[in-house]
């Protein structure tokens, strides 16, 4: 079945029913990967046609929340504005600095050793 084609239908069930669906579509998923690991599977394909199915899924559901949310809002006089997106948890050069150069490690460690010998004598006094 075509994406298209599988998304009109997904879109025309109600939430009980698209809610079943997902239930479905992860107990497929389980016997599929319970196949491929005792190599009965066939068609591996038919594992990422099923992910797939469960992300559709999950997005229709999520966009008809979203929806009922906005609804809600105009419903009461609200004005409907949509959460902004922090990019900046998702950027993989702030967190990979570490790995790049170990001098400052090291500079750091021999900081820490002299800090701890100031701090005894700090104690002693």
């Amino acid at each position: 079945m075509a994406s298209a084609a599988e998304t009109v239908e997904l879109r025309a069930m109600d939430d009980v029913a698209l809610s079943q669906e997902m239930q479905d579509a992860h107990q497929a998923l389980f016997n599929l990967r319970f196949q491929a690991a005792t190599q009965q599977l066939a068609d591996n394909s038919q594992i990422a046609k099923t992910r797939k199915r469960i992300a559709r899924i999950r997005t229709l559901l999520t966009e008809r929340d979203i929806l009922a949310d906005a609804d809600a809002l105009v419903a009461a006089g609200q004005k409907y504005e949509p959460v902004p997106v922090d990019d900046s948890a998702t950027d993989d050069s702030a967190t990979d600095d570490s790995a790049t150069d170990d001098s400052p490690a090291e500079d750091s460690a021999v900081a820490d050793d002299g800090n701890e010998e100031d701090e005894e004598d700090g104690d002693s006094e």
